[in-house]
């Protein structure tokens, strides 16, 4: 029976004006539960509440991922849900200016909820929920300061210090309510709030105002407030300690698939800003002796501080790193160590060779041909994985073993450049080789399909192979995957004369 009102409310929606429409009453979000047929969990509308949700014309803003997330509703339960709200509450009619220009981008910027928080030059990046109060994140990059790791810092008994003034203040989960932390870092003139969650998960922060007045309600603080994984604490802490003046920029993103690992940058300010502080790829120079001078391309782990500008390479005890190192404190610390791909996890070669204070690892691929790709390290040990790793093709690890050698008494150094276009260019070739090599779509039956696959990959990987030319582990990767691709399909006819074509280039 519930049905008949909710329809009968429909109707008399679709027959008035839009001008009409605002001086309706609007359903309830019980009324919302009930019509998705959630009324049988009470918690659903508890935690609307403690989010500060108390007006069914609010849902409008949320998304299923929110849902999912923030209230714990299944993805079914999430969908219909926001079906309901899209038919039953109607959208207040906003009164537009039309002598002021408005940015479309920026508006959608500032009402998101989801995003990126990055620290310029380290390999680390992590996710961020803004709080459910607040003003909005800043475009600009930003000097971040963690004050301590006790969690009663920023709440009443413990306000920030001063030198909280225009910076990010980054303080733990505890003791006294966000919007306490949130209210003692505006007075101390903070530009943005992140609290750092106690555990590695992530949720939007309420204002937990209760039953406070309207008037208390107007009051919430304006400072920008995030919370981060608990993982990202001691990372952002070790680079601190190796780049105290380093800079963090938070860039909300779009998540509009609902789903959060398809999420992407869009605004132009943000895009060029996350460009300057990306480290995930670049050139390694290295100016050895004896005609020794190379470069070699590197990917970056998805953990770990800051890339270092350069240093002194060296070699340790065992090659692969899998065991403690019989190699000196001295012979390791500040220094770049080469270590073989193979034997253990990523994580367990950084813990042992991070215990010897080496500033990166140069990870050598076991790989004579392939694709530089690098994996994360385990979930449980990201937030002990402080060493940024960087992964050279086998043939560049081994030039630099070469040079090492080469320069064994004065020692062997190098500059590390960031690139971030270089990352692009293996994404490439990868994306390829999954989609035209990998992918059960090679296997189809459908009369047509196949051929027509078959030919735009012979087309891609060609222009590839191209504009991989200068670049001579790109290009030995890229002729190998074409010369693969071509003998895989050599049955369907025309390969031999593309095969011709490209062995002119």
């Amino acid at each position: 029976m519930i049905l008949i009102p909710i329809l009968h409310a429909l109707l008399i929606t679709l027959t008035l004006s839009s001008d009409d429409i605002n001086e309706l009453p609007i359903p309830t979000i019980q009324d919302v539960l009930d019509a998705s047929k959630l009324n049988h969990n009470s918690t659903f509308a508890d935690n609307f509440h403690d989010l500060g949700i108390d007006s069914s014309s609010m849902l409008h803003k949320m998304t299923i991922l929110d849902l999912t997330v923030n209230i714990g509703m299944s993805r079914e339960e999430a969908q219909t849900f926001h079906s309901n709200v899209k038919k039953l509450v109607p959208k207040r009619k906003k009164v537009k200016n039309s002598k002021k220009k408005v940015d479309v981008l920026l508006e959608k910027r500032q009402s998101l909820t989801y995003g990126r928080f990055y620290v310029d030059g380290a390999a680390f990046s992590t996710d961020f929920m803004k709080a459910n109060f607040g003003g909005n994140i800043p475009a600009k990059p930003l000097e971040f300061v963690i004050y301590s790791e006790d969690e009663t810092l920023g709440c009443d008994d413990r306000p920030f210090p001063d030198s909280a003034e225009g910076v990010v203040a980054i303080v733990r989960r505890g003791t006294c309510t966000y919007l306490e932390k949130a209210l003692n870092a505006e007075e101390a003139g903070a530009a943005l709030l992140v609290v750092v969650n106690s555990e590695d998960n992530l949720f939007q922060m309420p204002a937990s105002l209760g039953e406070k007045s309207e008037e208390d309600r107007e009051n919430l603080p304006s400072v920008p407030t995030i919370m981060l994984k608990s993982s990202a604490f001691n990372v952002l802490q070790h680079i601190q300690t190796t780049d105290p003046f380093v800079k963090a920029l938070v860039v909300p993103q779009d998540c509009s698939d609902d789903d959060s690992a398809q999420c992407a940058t869009f605004y132009p300010t943000d895009i060029s800003t996350k460009e300057m502080f990306d480290a995930t790829s670049g050139v390694i120079h290295c100016d050895g002796s004896n005609s020794n001078s190379f470069e070699a391309e590197f990917i970056t782990s998805a953990f770990g501080g800051t890339l270092p500008h350069g240093g002194e390479i060296v070699t340790v005890e065992p090659e692969n790193g899998c065991t403690p190192l019989t190699s000196s404190l001295e012979s390791v610390k500040n220094k770049l160590v080469i270590v073989a791909r193979g034997g253990c996890s990523f994580s367990d070669k950084v813990l042992n060779i991070q215990k010897f204070e080496a500033r990166a690892i140069l990870l050598k691929d076991d790989n004579e041909i392939g694709a530089l790709e690098i994996s994360g390290g385990r979930p449980q040990d990201l937030e002990k994985l402080l060493t940024p790793v960087l992964m050279v093709t086998k043939r560049s690890g081994e030039k630099l073993e070469e040079v090492l050698r080469d320069d064994e008494v004065g020692g062997a150094y190098i500059t590390i450049e960031k690139v971030p276009r270089v990352g692009i260019f293996w994404e490439e070739l990868r994306n390829w080789k999954r989609h035209c090599m990998d992918s059960d779509g090679r296997n189809t039956k459908v009369e047509g399909e196949k051929e027509e696959l078959l030919e735009s990959c012979k087309k891609t990987i060609a222009e590839l192979v191209a504009k991989n030319e200068n670049v001579p582990e790109r290009k030995k990767f890229a002729r190998h995957l074409y010369e693969e691709f071509e003998m895989a399909n050599s049955q369907s006819g025309g390969g031999k004369g593309e095969i011709e074509k490209q062995n002119e280039l």
